[in-house]
């Protein structure tokens, strides 16, 4: 190599040490790194760096950046705090009549500027209610935030999801629903506004709505299970086997949390031994856990799907046997087992069986059948004729229930229905259900005063249950 060409190397390589030196500068002083350097310190609770890299971006006269990012902290501090309980809220009939203001104001139809002026009004709304809480608080402080935000570009469209995010917290989901829908006009193929509306559409129990986001969610996360198993649930509750056969399958192909997957196992077996393949029930129910298996509610399914099945009936009677000396309280199995003795020409042996399990749950359509059948078989007719009578009523309200719950999918944001069929599920002794109507009056409306005290009087969930609770779809 010559000595010129040496030279000019030298040259050119020290040229470029101080012009990468000034390029780097020049990016890590960015908006965009600065940026993302606050998203991390958000995630990671560095809330002082938070605040600098934010006056870094008011400096560079990146407003609306700095607002997201104090924005986003503040979501983050709510989301810690949250596991805190609040206390009730004394200020329901404020509240219901912000409400309406709030709503009637239509946020989807608003200018940039006048969403910001709601989103506004919804925190100062918050603030009038005085609820003491660490995690309403910073919900409501990020919300303030977000709302200074004038921008339709990325920046924008990030504060719009976060502030929707916020007004899930603080029970304001019509807001954030507006906020979501006005958001997917502009940007149809946006992964989290699908995704939580399908959370708001879930709590509200609106099945019909919640499947259209739904189905775009899983089709924007192809990787995710959850959005399969929420259309499989819904699907079945519609009666479409099918489509609904094919979510929870396509669900249990995906990534789904191990309660869910857990819940879509039982609930695909359910369709399956329904339809009449308990084979192939049995071989889903086979894909759970040995705690799964071990479940009161799969044993009992596990034996229906058995005496479906020919030269397998004495293998179901041994399973129940088994399982009645596990739970001797379990009504399902009571149940199964005194079904199995009545098939047997033994109503004597039955009798006590089916009375305790009609002790335990009064209202449950089949035990209340099956015992008057067997008092009618016992010769004992005016135990059956009030069994009869009980019948009826609890067919009575199960067809009430039907309508209702009609009704509650074409009037989306109605909770008196809600609580209407809240009350009527507690009637007839299905707590979970009215705790899942209960909270979609609730989402409705977070002023239902009625709503809020049957919530308070309903026992504590139980451990270990996965119902469907749609704060697992809300992750972040």
């Amino acid at each position: 190599m010559s000595v010129l060409l040496k030279i000019l190397l030298i040259g050119a390589l020290i040229l470029a040490i101080p012009a990468a030196f000034f390029g780097w500068r020049t990016y890590t002083h960015s908006a965009a790194y600065l940026l993302a350097k606050g998203d991390r310190a958000a995630e990671e609770g560095k809330h002082e760096e938070v605040e600098r890299l934010a006056k870094l971006l008011e400096k560079k006269a990146d407003v609306q950046a700095a607002h997201l990012l104090r924005g986003e902290d503040y979501v983050y501090l709510g989301i810690v705090a949250s596991g805190v309980t609040p206390p009730p809220d004394p200020y329901e009939d404020l509240q219901r009549a912000g409400q309406m203001i709030a709503a009637n104001a239509g946020v989807s139809d608003q200018a940039l500027a006048g969403r910001g002026v709601l989103l506004l009004f919804a925190s100062w709304h918050q603030e009038s209610r005085r609820v003491s809480s660490p995690a309403l608080s910073a919900f409501r402080r990020g919300l303030a935030e977000l709302a200074q935000i004038q921008d339709d570009g990325p920046v924008g469209v990030r504060g719009t999801l976060l502030a929707a995010e916020c007004l899930m917290h603080l029970e304001e989901k019509r807001l954030a629903e507006e906020g979501l829908r006005a958001l997917l006009k502009r940007h149809p193929d946006n992964k989290d506004a699908h995704r939580f509306l399908s959370v708001i559409y879930i709590d509200l129990n609106s099945p019909i709505e919640a499947v259209k986001h739904l189905e775009e969610w899983a089709r924007l996360d192809p990787a995710n299970g959850l959005p399969y198993r929420w259309i499989g649930f819904f699907k079945r509750d519609n009666q479409q086997v099918g489509e609904a056969i094919d979510g929870y399958e396509q669900a249990l192909k995906r990534q789904l949390p191990p309660p869910i997957r857990a819940d879509a196992i039982k609930e695909l077996a359910e369709i399956y031994h329904t339809e009449g393949q308990s084979e192939k029930a049995l071989e889903t129910l086979a894909l759970g856990s040995e705690s799964f298996q071990n479940d009161p509610e799969i044993l009992a399914l596990r034996v229906n799907c058995l005496r479906n099945i020919v030269h397998r009936e004495q293998e179901a009677v041994e399973l129940v046997e088994r399982a009645l000396q596990r739970n001797p309280d379990h009504p399902k199995i009571l149940f199964l087992r005194a079904q199995i003795l009545e098939n047997e020409d033994k109503p004597g042996k039955a009798l006590p069986l089916l009375e305790k399990a009609a002790q335990i749950d009064p209202y449950d359509l089949p035990t209340l059948t099956l015992l008057m059948k067997v008092n009618g078989e016992l010769g004992k007719k005016v135990q059956a004729d009030q069994l009869k009578a009980q019948a009826n009523e609890v067919q009575d309200i199960l067809t009430r229930l039907s309508a209702l719950k009609t009704q509650a999918n074409s009037r989306l944001w109605d909770d008196s229905v809600r609580l209407e069929i809240a009350l009527l599920a507690l009637k007839i002794n299905q707590p979970e259900q009215a705790r899942t109507w209960a909270q979609a009056a609730l989402a409705c409306n977070p002023g239902n005063a009625k709503a809020r005290r049957l919530l308070a009087q309903l026992p504590a969930k139980e451990k270990g249950t996965s119902s469907s609770d749609s704060t697992v779809l809300g992750k972040r």
